[in-house]
């Protein structure tokens, strides 16, 4: 906001709080008021674009997550998150298909070597 003049500080009072929201992982109270932001309606593409950031801080943070969940974090259709599930390359689970697998990684356990005391 330093870089943005002072007289247009008022303007952007809530695409700030609305961006306050999303960097606490408040995304379903960000969907919510986005709805009633004036100044959103008049930008192209920024929905996508905060589902792409939605979907990376999930994959991240979660290994696998139920559907409804995330119909609500990222604010889908159940018809469209079929295509986000394929466009992330997530995949469904084959004990639950409720379930999405978002991480697939393994967590490996780093070998520490052990040091010797040392004498200040």
């Amino acid at each position: 906001m330093f870089q943005i003049p002072e007289k247009y500080h008022a303007d952007l009072k809530t695409v700030v709080k609305l961006a306050q929201q999303l960097e606490m992982a408040k995304f379903k109270a960000f969907w919510k008021e986005s709805e009633s932001v004036e100044a959103l309606s008049r930008a192209k593409g920024w929905q996508e674009k905060v589902r792409d950031f939605i979907a990376g801080v999930i994959s991240n943070m979660y290994r696998s997550i139920r559907s409804e969940q995330l119909l609500e974090l990222l604010n889908l259709t159940s018809k469209d998150l079929e295509a986000r599930i394929k466009a992330q390359g997530w995949s469904r689970s084959k004990e639950d298909k409720d379930v999405v697998v978002v991480n697939t990684m393994c967590f490996e356990s780093a070998k520490i070597e052990e040091k010797g005391p040392t004498n200040l």
